[in-house]
């Protein structure tokens, strides 16, 4: 395994943001490259641009699945109020003193905002992940469907 990269969602907990027909969330984005010998060469910016282009082509799927596991969590019914999944912004966390991570993610459009948490840590923002994507579109971009044999 050369390395990964997930999302995670979170509800969005700042309730002066929230609407009331919107569930909003906020996406964390994360990459590893495991090993020594695999960073430096562009691996890392190429895995989160296209990565970036996935989530935003597939959002509505995305959201709309984790929606429905937070109403499930949460015990809703039926009956319960649906709201419309809404992305507020993908975030990084990154160590302070990985540079190549920040400017990785910065040469990507993210944003540094605030200063050094308490774990150490930069959160970097990119609130616009559509006009990001639109844009940005990688080199040679394609999605493969998997689709498994019963």
């Amino acid at each position: 395994m050369i390395g990964d990269v997930n999302l995670f969602l979170y509800p969005n907990d700042d309730e002066e943001e929230q609407a009331d027909d919107w569930f909003q969330c906020i996406g964390e984005v994360d990459i590893m490259i495991a090993s020594q010998d695999h960073r430096g060469k562009g691996l890392g910016r190429t895995v989160v641009s296209g990565f970036l282009q996935y989530i935003s082509r597939n959002l509505e799927g995305i959201l709309h699945e984790y929606y429905t596991g937070e109403r499930a969590q949460a015990g809703a019914t039926s009956s319960s109020p649906m709201r419309k999944p809404r992305l507020r912004m993908l975030m990084a966390k990154i160590n302070k003193d990985n540079s190549k991570s920040i400017a990785l993610f910065k040469s990507l459009g993210f944003e540094q905002e605030g200063d050094v948490n308490y774990f150490g840590e930069l959160k970097l923002v990119l609130r616009n992940l559509g006009a990001y994507a639109a844009a940005n579109v990688p080199e040679g971009y394609a999605e493969l469907v998997y689709e498994r044999e019963d």
